[in-house]
């Protein structure tokens, strides 16, 4: 069953095409894809297993009507850079995913931020979401030997909060092991013994090559039918 606890997801910022510029009357405007559709993300490997997920192109359509997300600095909730409700925030889909633009509160932490991400100082941006009970799906296979889980999110329930943060995708190992934990009280119960992946895919020229073979074998007693004896 889906976490009480928000699951969070990070993208570096090149990635995210996250850049902060200046615009009228000297506000911080900072924008960019905080949440990128239609990628698949490994969130977690080893030798025997492998956790990939992939977000699918409206996802977020629902949790973006609540409007409740804020632009956070650094996950800290007492920190808050933008937000959605007081109209300094705003995120919509787009083709590539879910698109902000926030124009930044003019507070120490908000400058610094804004600061650190002209700059490049931070390098990477992270979301905070739920998802709803049917809005994910997934799937098992074995290949070479390792098992690899794919879940597909197709809808969030909640998205919670934006954040520019220090540290790039999952190079904390910390932070992986708590998404591979969360990402997983999802996962039903699934048999380890699968297919192995190039097994299957040999299994499926076999078949299509007998498909070929026969297709010819019939073609051939059909024209037989038409011989004059």
């Amino acid at each position: 069953m889906p976490s009480m606890e928000p699951e969070r997801r990070f993208l570096p910022i090149d990635t995210a095409r996250l850049r902060a510029e200046s615009g009228d009357s000297g506000t911080m405007i900072i924008e960019g894809h905080p949440i990128l559709y239609g990628v698949l993300t490994t969130l977690y490997r080893d030798d025997e297993y492998e956790l990939r997920e992939i977000i699918m192109p409206g996802a977020a359509a629902e949790a973006l009507k609540a409007g409740e997300e804020v632009l956070l600095w650094n996950h800290d909730s007492s920190q808050p850079m933008a937000r959605r409700k007081n109209g300094t925030l705003e995120a919509s889909e787009d083709a590539s995913g879910v698109f902000m633009r926030a124009d930044v509160a003019r507070t120490v932490w908000g400058r610094n931020g804004y600061e650190a991400i002209k700059e490049n100082t931070v390098d990477a941006m992270s979301f905070g979401f739920f998802l709803a009970s049917d809005g994910y799906k997934w799937e098992r296979e074995k290949k070479d030997g390792r098992i690899i889980d794919t879940r597909t999110i197709t809808r969030f329930s909640r998205i919670v909060d934006y954040s520019p943060v220090t540290y790039p995708a999952y190079k904390d190992t910390d932070v992986q092991a708590r998404s591979k934990e969360l990402a997983l009280k999802t996962r039903p119960e699934m048999s380890d013994q699968v297919p192995d992946g190039d097994t299957a895919q040999r299994a499926q020229e076999a078949k299509a090559i007998r498909a070929s073979i026969q297709k010819n074998l019939d073609e051939f007693e059909e024209r037989k039918k038409t011989w004059i004896h």
